[in-house]
């Protein structure tokens, strides 16, 4: 079926710091859910650490651990990037996070769903590939305007890998 990769970045493609999310954007949280609900959701182990509810609703949750005894309630784990690819054979998957779970499937991925926070200097300390024009192709933007919930601009954007 299909892998689309799912962030929400700064301008210099940074996605945290730590475990936390550069940003808190209500807009971004209700995309997101509308998006992943009632599909297939792949994580890091420490995005799913640092979930602040665990597993996410609605959604089939796996976890990507090399660790054989770590276990994730409610939530499937798996142990490579080969099992990613085997799940998203027969349905859509959504790549959720972190930085190293992006920067291994982008080269699988057929999609980006990003939100280019509009906005420099966060000291991010975890990052999304950088997006390569030659590979992908925007094929969708909405623009939002800083608001009382939302402190910067953002655009949610897509991309398709081109043929």
């Amino acid at each position: 079926m299909s892998i689309t990769l799912i962030a929400c970045t700064d301008m210099n493609n940074g996605i945290g710091t730590g475990e936390k999310l550069l940003f808190n954007l209500p807009k971004d949280m209700k995309h997101f859910k509308a998006v992943t609900t009632g599909k297939t959701v792949v994580m890091g182990r420490k995005t799913w650490e640092s979930l602040p509810a665990k597993p996410l609703p609605k959604r089939k949750n796996y976890v990507l651990s090399m660790d054989e005894d770590f276990v994730a309630e409610g939530a499937t784990v798996i142990d490579s990037i080969e099992a990613v690819l085997e799940l998203a054979k027969n349905k859509e998957v959504f790549i959720i996070g972190g930085s190293e779970i992006y920067f291994q499937t982008i080269d699988d991925a057929d999609k980006l769903m990003i939100t280019h926070v509009h906005t420099f200097g966060n000291h991010a300390t975890r990052h999304f590939p950088d997006i390569d024009v030659k590979q992908w192709k925007l094929v969708s933007v909405k623009e939002h305007k800083a608001d009382k919930e939302h402190a910067h601009n953002f655009t949610f954007a897509t991309y398709e890998r081109k043929e």
